[in-house]
């Protein structure tokens, strides 16, 4: 208690308002930090959200960092499948405006995700509307709603936004080039389309090739592995076999 009297209350006494702004400070740099973490701790846990969304139930990547993976190259390794299902992705953000190609406006960015719906329905979601009613649709009928090489679905809350509806027009930045896509189809907020707010498009990989000059050319492979296989097994199994350049995660 001597020590306290001497060198903390009689400060306070002497020095009130110098005591005071010590305390302030103290508190307020113990705030900035504790912001801080927390707003690291969120940035984190949409930044997850985003992930796995957008990954779905996929269990492993196949990827080939910063080049991409040649479809050449895909076909040879059919042996993916005796760990489960695979599915060629092609990842990228495009910018996007909901004017046509005449009168261009302001773009957003948005994540177009190119897929062949057929073997990619088992890792996303995908939930067609109609409004607000879902609709119900078969992964051979939505294909059809794909097979134009101009056709992309975008999210109900970007379309609400800009007041868009099936067959409407909207323009993609393509380099130095605009390109006229067609509103094939709406999703829900469900799966990819849940997250980004609404910032998600969706075309077919082969129409995603062909208006971003990337023929013969895919981002990852994904791989979503049967029950009674591990990560970690065929993680390490899978990363043995593949060729140089491949990697896994």
């Amino acid at each position: 208690m001597t020590l306290f009297r001497w060198f903390i209350a009689r400060s306070l006494r002497q020095q009130p308002l110098r005591s005071v702004a010590t305390v302030l400070s103290l508190a307020v740099g113990v705030a900035v930090v504790v912001a801080i973490q927390l707003a690291n701790a969120s940035s984190l846990n949409g930044f997850s959200t985003v992930m796995d969304a957008m990954a779905g139930r996929t269990s492993l990547e196949i990827t080939a960092p910063g080049v991409g993976i040649r479809e050449a190259r895909v076909s040879s390794l059919g042996w993916l499948r005796d760990y489960g299902r695979v599915s060629p992705v092609i990842d990228v953000d495009i910018l996007l405006s909901p004017a046509t190609e005449d009168d261009p406006e302001q773009f957003e960015v948005v994540r177009l995700l190119g897929v062949d719906i057929l073997s990619d329905r088992p890792f996303r979601d995908y939930q067609l509307v109609d409004g607000e009613t879902p609709r119900s649709i078969t992964t051979q009928e939505f294909l059809s709603l794909l097979t134009d090489p101009y056709a992309v679905v975008l999210t109900d809350r970007f379309a609400r936004r800009y007041a868009l509806a099936v067959d409407d027009s909207v323009t993609m930045l393509v380099g130095d080039r605009v390109v006229s896509l067609r509103i094939a189809g709406i999703l829900g907020e469900e799966g990819p389309a849940s997250v980004l707010n609404g910032n998600f498009a969706l075309m077919d990989i082969a129409a995603v090739q062909w208006v971003l000059d990337r023929l013969g050319q895919v981002d990852r492979i994904d791989v979503r592995l049967a029950d009674s296989i591990s990560v970690d097994q065929a993680e390490q199994e899978i990363a043995t076999r593949l060729p140089d350049g491949l990697g896994v995660r």
